[in-house]
């Protein structure tokens, strides 16, 4: 009876050969994201001394980490599996743009956000996303950079777990069930308030006793503006020829 064949993205067991003295080979047959069974082999990474070849093992399961992932750099399809990291689909969704002609400056601003998500987030994957959790992590960005960069950003994870609810591996998007991120309440405007009648006749009397606004000789405009309701710059426009 033949051996089972691996399922997609599983890798068989990892042989080390010695090639030199504190250098070895690892390697091992895989299963790729296309299907197709395949070998990767890792050398011992240069300058480390390794007696019993774990490096070149080490250096073999990280390569077989970023190909089994879909990450970048993937000599596959690029499917998403439930370990692949958020941030290689940011990474992959602004590379999407960027070929169909996103501006620089789009391009340049979903850099900061995928930035700010590596900074609080950078080792979350497809499998560890629930709402809640991302909620957790948009807060975070929200308090250190502000509610723009924390909506932006959470629109961007949106589109990014569509790459793995097209693969199948997740049934809905985390992302999309989160709630909005409530605005913060705007400043109030700086607006002029109506001068209360009750307080005019004290304004006047300030007004025509002030020695500032006699030597600016701005009292006769203020006392137009009163008059009439007009703006100040209007009460300025008048000519003389317009007073009877």
């Amino acid at each position: 009876m033949g051996r089972p064949a691996m399922k997609i993205g599983q890798h068989g067991k990892i042989a080390r050969d010695q090639i030199a003295p504190n250098k070895w080979t690892a390697h091992c047959y895989y299963r790729g994201l296309d299907g197709k069974r395949k070998q990767a082999e890792r050398t011992t990474p240069e300058g480390v001394k390794d007696r019993h070849g774990a490096a070149a093992e080490a250096a073999l399961e990280e390569h077989l980490n970023l190909l089994l992932s879909g990450g970048v750099g993937s000599t596959d399809d690029g499917a998403v599996t439930s370990s692949t990291l958020i941030s290689t689909l940011l990474e992959r969704h602004r590379e999407r743009l960027r070929k169909e002609g996103k501006s620089v400056g789009t391009l340049r601003s979903y850099r900061y956000r995928i930035n700010y998500w590596n900074d609080v987030a950078g080792g979350i994957t497809v499998g560890d996303c629930t709402p809640g959790r991302l909620e957790r992590h948009l807060a975070q960005v929200e308090a250190g950079h502000g509610y723009t960069d924390a909506k932006q950003l959470r629109t961007l994870l949106g589109y990014a777990l569509d790459y793995a609810v097209r693969d199948n591996v997740i049934t809905y998007n985390p992302a999309r069930a989160t709630k909005p991120l409530p605005k913060a309440p705007s400043e109030p405007k700086n607006v002029a308030q109506p001068l209360d009648p009750e307080v005019l006749p004290a304004v006047m009397k300030a007004l025509l006793t002030s020695e500032k606004c006699r030597k600016k000789d701005i009292t006769d405009v203020i006392l137009m503006h009163l008059a009439t309701g007009l703006r100040v710059s209007e009460v300025l426009g008048f000519l003389w020829t317009e007073f009877d």
